[in-house]
């Protein structure tokens, strides 16, 4: 059942991501279903039923209002990564309440401190990643940060407080969801473990 929702979400999310226009066109990473599903299964299977009900709810009731959850989601970051265009979007996007900003940042700030973590022991597939802060932002880059309160502004308010709930439980119980999501991402991209990953990049320094 977890699973079947899972899947369902990100064949949902694939059909929204088709119809997402990006700044300068249509981007690569919209051909590459592979690369799509091993990011978005990664991420998923680290959250718990009920959030993911939740979250596959709020894609569903987009579906029925015609909205595009995830074409919000690259308009939200476009606030730091293309200012001057978000500027004309920003009255067209939905606004995000100052309770569901609330729960963003606690969410980001656990986030954000799993990336310092996996930094550390993985420096060289770190380097191959997104940047961690949102200082970093332009030209073609978009930080971990920005990413992640951009996708997380589309969630709804329900949706929010039940992954901060795994996230606070992961934390107690001492497990950085960030790094379980791209050991899953690595398996399913590539076939091979993050160490193995980590591995091949030093060899090739």
């Amino acid at each position: 059942m977890r699973e079947q929702i899972i899947r369902t979400i990100v064949d949902i999310e694939w059909e929204m991501f088709q119809k997402t226009q990006n700044v300068g066109g249509r981007a690569w990473c919209q051909d590459d279903r592979h690369q799509f599903e091993s990011n978005r299964l990664g991420q998923f299977r680290q959250w718990d039923e009920k959030t993911l009900s939740l979250y596959l709810g709020d894609l569903q009731r987009a579906e029925c209002e015609d909205t595009n959850l995830v074409a919000f989601k690259y308009a939200y970051m476009m606030e730091h990564t293309y200012p001057e265009e978000f500027l004309a979007i920003r009255e067209q996007l939905p606004d995000v309440s100052a309770g569901k900003k609330e729960l963003i940042m606690k969410l980001s700030e656990i986030t954000l401190s799993w990336c310092e973590e996996f930094r550390k022991k993985y420096p060289g597939v770190s380097n191959q990643a997104r940047p961690i802060y949102k200082n970093s932002d332009g030209n073609g880059v978009t930080s971990v940060e920005t990413y992640f309160q951009g996708e997380s502004a589309t969630y709804s308010k329900e949706t929010l407080e039940s992954l901060l709930g795994v996230y606070e439980r992961a934390k107690t119980e001492g497990r950085n969801l960030y790094e379980q999501a791209v050991v899953e991402e690595i398996q399913l991209a590539y076939g091979k473990t993050l160490s193995e990953i980590e591995k091949l990049i030093k060899n090739s320094d």
